[in-house]
């Protein structure tokens, strides 16, 4: 059975729930925002593999390709490739920078627009 990309969207809640007051919160927060854009990410991307005719490949350029298929989907598919655009940002942010600013507030965003996203391809009826 395949992976449900969702439970990284779950994983990222926990970790931004667990780890408020511990030591460990800028980690916890840094992969927060990672888990919550590779649940929107691959979520997304498997729905537009079954339902927009996507073709997924292993090549990191997936990200923008991804983007750009939404884009061309008309307005919902363009307010989608959005949201993935800012997280995906957030993402390399928290990947890749050594100082952050406003992490936590980043993180709480970047939760809510991965459940955005997730909430917005399940209300188009196609949800799995």
């Amino acid at each position: 059975m395949a992976f449900d990309w969702r439970e990284f969207l779950d994983l990222a809640r926990a970790l931004r729930s667990s780890f408020e007051t511990s030591p460990l919160m800028e980690a916890a927060s840094r992969s927060a925002v990672s888990r919550a854009y590779y649940a929107a990410f691959c979520h997304t991307r498997s729905y537009a593999e079954k339902h927009l005719k996507f073709q997924r490949t292993t090549a990191g350029i997936v990200h923008k390709l991804l983007r750009e298929h939404l884009g061309q989907q008309g307005p919902e598919g363009k307010e989608i490739a959005d949201k993935l655009r800012d997280l995906h940002g957030w993402r390399k942010r928290c990947d890749y920078e050594d100082t952050v600013s406003n992490l936590n507030n980043m993180a709480i965003e970047a939760i809510s627009t991965a459940e955005a996203i997730i909430s917005k391809l399940s209300e188009s009826g196609h949800a799995r």
